[in-house]
């Protein structure tokens, strides 16, 4: 029986770059504040819009971050990325594991597309294995604003290649 697919993608450094200590604005930059007034200045990736395009035509796709639930509602909603608030899971997420039950991925294949290497993400392999014992990983390149560090047609390409697969 093929299993069914699930894509994760993480936020920061993959979707996006935050550097909330540089208050100097990255060509396409914005800006976000959250409670306490807390402001938060991030730049989309090139090319991130299209390869969630890309990824939603092969299977539901998730954000999985380390980030707060504000956080990343907020770049969710500002970058238009297209994700529902109950697409989003975060830090309170990760942190409870077996506290948090995860219904809705029957017989699932997870992808996890994240800018981490694997062995320093753990906790959110521990968390995609509440629905999957073996998530599979890609990691991407790390974003930091550069626009040598886009995503271009290839590397979506790759990307898309991987979970198809």
């Amino acid at each position: 029986m093929e299993k069914n697919k699930y894509i994760f993608v993480d936020l920061d450094e993959t979707l996006i770059y935050c550097n909330p200590w540089n208050d100097e604005p990255i060509k396409g930059s914005k800006i976000i504040t959250l409670e306490h007034n807390d402001t938060y200045r991030a730049v989309l990736r090139p090319g991130a819009l299209e390869l969630l395009k890309a990824l939603r035509e092969i299977a539901p796709c998730y954000i999985l971050t380390a980030a707060i639930q504000e956080y990343a509602e907020g770049w969710n909603n500002e970058f238009k990325l297209g994700f529902k608030n109950s697409q989003i899971y975060h830090r309170d997420d990760i942190n409870i594991r077996g506290g948090i039950q995860l219904s809705g991925f029957p017989n699932a294949q997870s992808y996890l597309i994240d800018n981490l290497p694997r062995r320093d993400n753990m906790s959110k392999i521990e968390f995609l294995n509440l629905i999957d014992p073996i998530p599979k990983y890609f990691n991407i390149k790390s974003y930091y604003g550069y626009e040598a560090q886009d995503l271009t047609v290839e590397m979506i390409q790759e990307i898309v290649t991987f979970v198809t697969e």
